[in-house]
């Protein structure tokens, strides 16, 4: 029996966007017969592993990049721990390269991931990074020095205007496909899938601590507003529990997920990429607070803003804010199919060479 070609993917730990954005990737990796091995930290393993438990897994040690109230200084002192993240991760794919036996290799984002020897893809819906301007000169060399070892550069983008990502993802480089948007929820049903009596849904993500200054900012909030509430924590390793009005939980099914977003009359949510990616294939608008310092979600949230009528609420405003007040937001209809033809043809041709 000829055995499946090996394709290695491996996903940022930069909040839990990147490993949920890999998702509808993996299906196709195995939907066009070859077999995914997954690397990442434990917590991206036993998530990816409820999806897919016949997959290979490879443990590999994560960026742990956190940050407060100040982004860019804190990134700036961790700056020197990312670089050697980099190193590390690229030596240990060459000393693992022969037991892998793999044809092929996508990273979402961990720029050491590349071999001379098989193609390298990179995903990435930031050609152009959205830095500090102190910083962005030597943010622009450093990711054109690091994309410049990948064979091929994938977008989870629309090409050209109409693109979610604006400008960030706009790019000339001949090794830049589109994806078009990537989600878990590509294969969602159309039809409500779950009952719920929730009102108002928060979804959480990011890494600390601004994951935790976001989720004690939204529980101040909707314990002012008293309506059923439901937050998804964005952090399996948390536990689930009740706080009055408000359930708090560490996991929620796409099934349950994709209603809460569908039918609660209020969604308010970060401005990351994968959540939006999310919002546009289950066709729904949200309150959006963006990561304070973070440039490309604040970019984001005013492109969302003033092209596709998003409310944006900066989170130090979210304690005026009154959600009785907010209006129920309408349907987006920016997605009109999820089959991804285009990343099918490109993995297809990936195990052919």
């Amino acid at each position: 029996m000829e055995k499946k070609p090996r394709i290695l993917i491996a996903p940022l730990d930069w909040g839990l966007g990147h490993t949920t954005r890999v998702i509808p990737i993996i299906r196709k990796i195995s939907a066009i017969g070859a077999f995914p091995v997954v690397a990442g930290n434990m917590s991206q393993i036993e998530f990816l592993r409820g999806y897919f438990p016949d997959a290979e897994y490879r443990l590999l040690d994560g960026y742990d990049v956190s940050y407060g109230n100040n982004v860019t200084l804190d990134i700036a002192l961790q700056f020197r721990s990312l670089l050697q993240s980099v190193k590390r991760e690229r030596k240990w794919l060459a000393a693992n390269m022969e037991n892998f036996k793999v044809k092929a290799i996508i990273s979402d984002n961990r720029y050491g991931l590349h071999h001379p020897d098989v193609p390298s893809i990179f995903i990435t819906h930031q050609v152009q990074i959205a830095g500090p301007k102190i910083a962005q000169g030597i943010l622009d060399l450093l990711s054109k020095k690091h994309l410049a070892m990948f064979n091929q550069i994938w977008v989870p983008d629309f090409k050209g205007p109409t693109g979610l990502a604006g400008k960030l993802s706009n790019s000339k480089d001949k090794r830049v496909s589109y994806l078009g948007p990537l989600s878990r929820f590509d294969r969602v049903s159309e039809e409500k899938t779950a009952a719920h009596s929730v009102k108002i849904f928060g979804i959480v993500s990011g890494p600390e601590e601004q994951r935790t200054l976001f989720e004690n900012e939204l529980i101040e909030l909707f314990q002012r507003d008293g309506r059923e509430a439901v937050i998804a924590r964005g952090n399996g390793n948390l536990m689930s529990k009740t706080i009055g009005n408000i359930e708090l939980v560490s996991h929620v099914s796409d099934d349950l997920f994709q209603s809460y977003v569908r039918d609660a009359e209020i969604v308010i949510c970060r401005s990351g990429y994968s959540t939006i990616m999310d919002l546009a294939h289950l066709k729904r608008k949200a309150i959006i607070v963006p990561t304070p310092g973070q440039g490309e979600q604040e970019y984001l949230a005013k492109l969302l803003s003033d092209q596709h009528g998003f409310k944006v609420v900066n989170q130090g405003q979210l304690k005026n804010l009154k959600l009785a007040e907010e209006s129920h937001l309408p349907s987006w209809q920016l997605i009109e199919k999820s089959e991804n033809l285009e990343l099918e043809e490109l993995l297809g041709s990936l195990i052919r060479q």
